[in-house]
């Protein structure tokens, strides 16, 4: 079944105009139907470009300002390190990343407690020392033994499961937290008298 059988037709019109470059072009299509009605093809494209236009400038602005924020990832996890020939105690290892573009000064991590209140580490075992810029694409490690954070959490009431968030602060005040990760002070002080 061609064109004209199902009732379409295709009407160009054959004026054709020279661009400043010599070629011919075709200044307007229409589809018009053997009911005849038309669609003006010059109006939908140019709608079709403004839009994308808009979406891709709208892309562009939003891209731009996430490059232009400062970020810090932290992320909270248990594991050991080496002392000598063997592992060390379990410990608690904070991470903090900078998958921006802009180098972050960090303040001293701590940990957010269930009560509100801030385990800070003052004197943080570390690889860097705080304050400390994080450059774009760097990270860096705080670590402490799982039963000296749990001594101190049962030192303040903070028995059973609760979820710690580590968090820290750059140097104009914006703080970034890592997702709550369950932490049980009971069990942990438990363990470090089964190894005593």
């Amino acid at each position: 079944m061609s064109a004209f059988e199902a009732g379409i037709m295709l009407e160009f019109n054959k004026s054709l105009h020279p661009t400043p470059t010599g070629r011919a072009q075709l200044i307007h299509v229409t589809i018009r139907r053997r009911t005849g009605t038309k669609v003006d093809w010059t109006n939908i494209i140019t709608a079709a470009v403004a839009l994308y236009g808009a979406v891709l400038s709208t892309f562009m602005l939003v891209s731009n300002t996430r490059e232009k924020r400062r970020h810090v990832k932290v992320e909270i996890k248990n594991g050991f390190l080496p002392r000598g020939p063997e592992l060390g105690p379990p410990m608690l290892l904070i991470g903090l990343s900078n998958p921006g573009h802009r180098p972050v000064t960090i303040q001293y991590p701590a940990l957010r407690l269930p009560t509100g209140a801030s385990m800070v580490f003052l004197e943080p075992q570390s690889d860097v020392r705080f304050p400390y810029e994080l450059a774009e694409g760097k990270n860096c490690t705080v670590w402490a033994e799982m039963s000296l954070i749990a001594q101190q959490l049962v030192e303040q009431g903070i028995t059973g499961t609760v979820g710690l968030v580590a968090e820290c602060s750059d140097a104009v005040g914006i703080t970034y937290k890592s997702k709550a990760w369950s932490f049980n002070a009971s069990e942990w002080l438990k363990e470090r008298d089964l190894d005593t």
